[in-house]
């Protein structure tokens, strides 16, 4: 049971290193894989990064996309470019939660 919790710190400890480098940009190095061992759950696939120019947006209460838009580009009807930059997180522009982290695009 120690060796298995050792092995699972381990692949932890990698996929930790592997999900640094996809947020700092770098191309992850190759995962290593346990052969055999079918109770370790395989890693969820990670979004991709935001480019380096963009920038991130933490949602306040009452907060929209309009809202947002005008405090970062000064232009509220720019809604559109940060829904399409966070699609797979967003169903629709009116599904923003509070706390949620958006991608804002230059």
């Amino acid at each position: 049971e120690i060796e298995r919790l050792k092995q699972l710190v381990e692949e932890s400890r990698a996929e930790n290193a592997r999900l640094k480098s996809v947020i700092a940009g770098r191309p992850p190095a190759p995962a290593a894989t346990v052969s055999g061992d079918s109770s370790v759950p395989s890693a969820a696939p990670v979004p991709a990064a935001p480019a380096a120019s963009a920038r991130t947006y933490v949602v306040k209460p009452g907060d929209t996309l309009s809202r947002i838009a005008a405090a970062v580009y000064d232009d509220a009807a720019k809604w559109e470019k940060i829904f399409e930059a966070n699609r797979a997180a967003l169903h629709s522009p009116a599904s923003i939660r509070v706390g949620q982290t958006l991608i804002i695009p230059p």
